[in-house]
């Protein structure tokens, strides 16, 4: 079994490759680091490690972060376990993650014996998902009264794209896009557009702003 461990920290990387080598028994030469996020899809795509037990941060530099570089090792290495271990603790991305096949997801601020039992988990083909996690207030977000049309002109407003740019985007009037983020905010509780990306920030959904 070869083994990835993706972080931008020394430190964690370090970490987290001497508990694979002393839990588990790999050689040295079978747990590969990564710094960044364009290493670790690069490694991904190598034949060697098509289904291998990837231990990855969403937060790197590299073209790719949070679940679009999900997306991308998943299309890189469909075959590869993917547990998920970072600091960054959105329950909305995280429920995404796991619905995107991902088979451990472990917060760095957890006991390290519970990334142990994620390693232990998907090598036996089973999940492990950190108890920390709460995604019961998801579903009752103001977020999900948004309709689609409307959650992307908030998103791509946030990204700070310019009317003319989400009109072509999305094929939109700006009247209609008017009416879309004007509607938006009143299911958010929102007065000022400036508050859309506070908003997006303070419920854990930046995330959305990273396509």
């Amino acid at each position: 079994m070869k083994y990835i461990v993706a972080d931008d920290q020394p430190s964690m990387r370090l970490l987290v490759s001497e508990l694979i080598k002393s839990q588990f028994g790999p050689p040295p030469e079978d747990v590969w680091q990564c710094a960044t996020g364009d290493q670790l899809l690069e490694l991904a795509l190598q034949p060697d490690y098509a289904s291998a037990v990837i231990v990855t941060e969403l937060l790197m530099p590299g073209r790719f972060k949070r679940l679009q570089l999900v997306k991308e090792l998943k299309r890189c290495a469909p075959f590869a376990r993917v547990i998920v271990h970072t600091g960054y603790t959105s329950p909305h991305l995280a429920q995404e993650l796991i619905f995107h096949a991902v088979q451990g997801y472990v917060f760095k601020t957890s006991p390290t014996i519970w990334l142990k039992w994620a390693i232990s988990n998907v090598l036996r083909g089973d999940r492990f998902i950190d108890e920390t996690l709460d995604t019961s207030n998801n579903l009752s977000s103001d977020w999900w009264d948004l309709t689609v049309r409307e959650s992307n002109v908030v998103v791509a407003l946030c990204k700070g794209l310019s009317r003319e740019q989400i009109c072509s985007l999305y094929e939109l009037k700006k009247k209609t896009l008017s009416a879309h983020k004007c509607t938006a905010m009143d299911k958010l509780k929102i007065s000022e557009e400036a508050g859309l990306t506070a908003y997006l920030y303070a419920n854990g959904l930046d995330y959305l702003m990273d396509e």
